[in-house]
C-alpha cells in the first residue's frame, strides 16, 4: 500500500504527517481520521470531526507539472485549511 506524506497549512504553521492508502482518496480519509489535533494550535476535536465529514465528499486535485501530488482545501468550523500531499517512496 503506498505511503503518502501530508502537509497541512493552518494559521501560518505547517504540520507534516504520513499515512498509507490504496489511493489518494482513501489516503486523505485515513489522514483526516488520524490527525492529531492536540499538536495543532487552534484546531480542536469538533473541527476534526467536521473535517472528517468534509473529506468524504472531497476529490483531491492533482497539481499540474508535479507527479503524484495533490491539493485540497477545507473549511471546518469556519477555519481555512489547505492540504498538499504526495505519494512517497519508503
Amino acid at each position: 500500500m503506498p505511503l503518502y506524506t501530508f502537509f497541512l497549512d493552518f494559521k501560518g504553521g505547517i504540520y507534516v504527517s504520513q499515512v498509507r492508502g490504496d489511493s489518494p482518496e482513501k489516503a486523505i480519509k485515513s489522514w483526516a481520521k488520524s490527525l492529531n489535533v492536540k499538536a495543532i494550535n487552534g484546531l480542536g476535536e469538533r473541527s476534526k470531526q467536521e473535517l472528517i465529514h468534509q473529506v468524504k465528499s472531497e476529490i483531491p486535485i492533482p497539481l499540474e507539472n508535479v507527479k503524484n501530488t495533490w491539493c485540497c482545501t477545507f473549511l471546518p468550523m469556519g477555519k481555512f485549511l489547505i492540504v498538499h500531499f504526495t505519494q512517497t517512496e519508503d
